[in-house]
């Protein structure tokens, strides 16, 4: 099957576009309607957008995309691009796997792998001497270097989630930078404020638990930059759980150290930061906050996750006017300005 020779990305098309796309296959996932019929929702993406492709029971597609279609493969589509209430979808016409010859045609898979602006050996060294010059108790220090250290090629590389925020390569990294600077200015905020608070808000809490409190999502997510997946332990132990088990490990390798043990409240309030910090049972936090240093995280963590959203909203939505398209993130549109007015 052969395509014209016109090519263009799928992060420039407009609402009611037809077009030729080159286009990663970042998730393939079966379901089925009330009606009982089988069908795909399939995600294809570049670097900088991705759109949605339904495969019904009875579209000509679906034999193909049910037997060949391959999650983390590139594919040259013809399609109708659209944007809804269930964001940018692309009405699909024709598609192939790519070919060699499409690199005539200006394919490169390296447009295709979302990254972190900033590079990760800058990052980790950055996050490494913050916990080194801010958490003051050493065997806790001496823990946190361990978890990170014991696992800093993959948390150089790895996205933040399969979807919505920092969900791209060094996405991980870039987010917990981001909660522990956060957490370390609120600290001194606050320590400024209440110096008389008893018993005292907990700063080396605070800066270990931002530190690791996403931290097992280096085993709940496969890390694909193809566009991550839940791995069997992420779906039945999550990755507060596992960042937990990470964290008690590395306290007890302390315990025979020099330095000794950490102090055990010392320790009690930084895994609480860590279980806590989604904020709400709701949310997956199997405690709510009960501590300042918590309550510290849980926001920092929060507002950081919900900025890059907003971010992406603004960065990344298509047309004119005021407002962005809805975001499915916020339920609403954003305000772009009344200089945006088409």
């Amino acid at each position: 099957m052969l395509f014209p020779e016109t090519v263009s990305k799928l992060s420039d098309l407009k609402p009611g576009t037809t077009a030729d796309v080159f286009a990663l296959l970042s998730s393939k996932k079966q379901d089925v309607t009330k009606a009982g019929k089988p069908f795909y929702k399939c995600t294809f993406r570049d670097a900088d957008r991705e759109a949605a492709v339904m495969v019904w029971s009875d579209s000509g597609h679906f034999a193909d995309c049910e037997a060949n279609w391959t999650k983390g493969a590139f594919y040259k589509l013809r399609g109708t691009y659209e944007e809804n209430n269930y964001g940018p979808q692309l009405n699909l016409d024709k598609i192939r796997p790519v070919q060699p010859a499409d690199v005539d045609a200006g394919f490169n898979e390296a447009d295709f792998f979302e990254t972190s602006r900033f590079d990760p050996e800058n990052m980790f060294r950055a996050l490494t001497s913050l916990c080194e010059d801010k958490i003051e108790d050493g065997p806790l220090r001496a823990v946190v270097l361990k978890v990170l250290n014991d696992r800093a090629e993959a948390f150089k590389k790895w996205p933040a989630a399969s979807r919505n925020h920092h969900a791209f390569a060094g996405g991980l990294l870039e987010h917990t930078l981001s909660v522990v600077r956060t957490t370390v200015w609120l600290c001194e905020k606050y320590e400024g404020l209440y110096p008389n608070l008893s018993p005292p808000l907990c700063a080396d809490a605070a800066i270990a638990g931002a530190t690791l409190h996403d931290v097992g999502k280096l085993e709940e997510l496969d890390g694909s930059p193809a566009g991550a997946e839940y791995t069997s332990t992420g779906r039945l132990l999550g990755h507060i759980v596992i960042g937990r088990d990470w964290l008690r490990d590395a306290a007890a390798w302390q315990a025979d150290q020099p330095g000794g043990p950490v102090d055990r409240e010392l320790l009690l309030r930084t895994e609480h930061v860590v279980i806590s910090h989604h904020g709400i049972r709701e949310y997956g936090s199997p405690a709510e906050p009960h501590t300042p240093e918590a309550l510290i995280v849980q926001h920092a963590d929060e507002l950081d996750a919900k900025y890059s959203m907003l971010a992406d909203s603004l960065s990344q939505a298509s047309g004119g006017g005021p407002f962005t398209p809805f975001s499915k993130q916020f339920g609403k549109p954003i305000f772009r300005g009344l200089s945006e007015t088409a």
